[in-house]
């Protein structure tokens, strides 16, 4: 087991994880974690330190990492839909329009090259 000391590099009013319900790693070994208590998306690089790249997304419970050539993209699932980031230049992509969509969990279908919300 290797035990990382967490460092914090962002706000200092929000520096600690709150529920972590959904992990992917990226390519590079650095993890995504999505911190269902403080609505964000944090990044952990190998190092240990952990950055805030993402707020105001409520309640995400899930993150997976697709990338593609040069892009890399995350996408979350939260309370209210699932939405797609942009990890290269940390913005938001699109977010479902489907009503009443609360998933719990996303998947990425590569041969049909799909995301699924369960």
């Amino acid at each position: 087991i290797i035990f990382i000391d967490l460092s914090c590099e962002f706000d200092r009013e929000n520096p600690k994880f709150g529920a972590p319900t959904g992990i992917c790693a990226l390519p590079d070994d650095r993890l995504l974690v999505a911190n269902f208590d403080r609505d964000s998306v944090l990044l952990i690089d190998i190092k240990g330190h952990v950055y805030e790249i993402f707020k105001d997304l409520p309640t995400p419970k899930a993150v997976i990492c697709h990338s593609s050539g040069s892009s890399s993209k995350a996408v979350v699932a939260t309370r209210k839909d699932a939405t797609m980031l942009d990890l290269n230049t940390n913005k938001i992509i699109l977010k479902s329009k489907i009503r009443g969509f609360y998933p719990w969990n996303i998947q990425y279908i590569e041969e049909r090259q799909v995301y699924a919300g369960i």
